[in-house]
């Protein structure tokens, strides 16, 4: 229980502290340095396959968390970058 609270704390200052798309991003790809590591530090084996699908799996996240964040539309982002000049 105390590790779960530990995590949600450091999620929660995590959240606090990047962009959103940032946070998503790096939160989804746990799998991928899960089996990175696991292979690095357990001397683990994965077959070629099974690191295509993680690949796969990584790119898949990145590419659907960018494109839900950009604007779809230029009235969007006209209104985000006029404080900027």
């Amino acid at each position: 229980a105390a590790c779960f609270t530990l995590q949600n704390n450091v999620l929660y200052v995590a959240l606090s502290n990047l962009h959103p798309l940032v946070f998503q991003i790096s939160y989804q790809l746990k799998t991928l340095l899960t089996a990175a590591l696991s292979a690095l530090l357990l001397r683990k084996s994965f077959s070629r396959q099974q690191w295509l699908s993680q690949v796969l799996l990584a790119a898949g996240v990145v590419l659907t968390q960018v494109s839900e964040g950009q604007p779809h539309d230029e009235g969007a982002h006209e209104a985000r970058s006029a404080p900027l000049g």
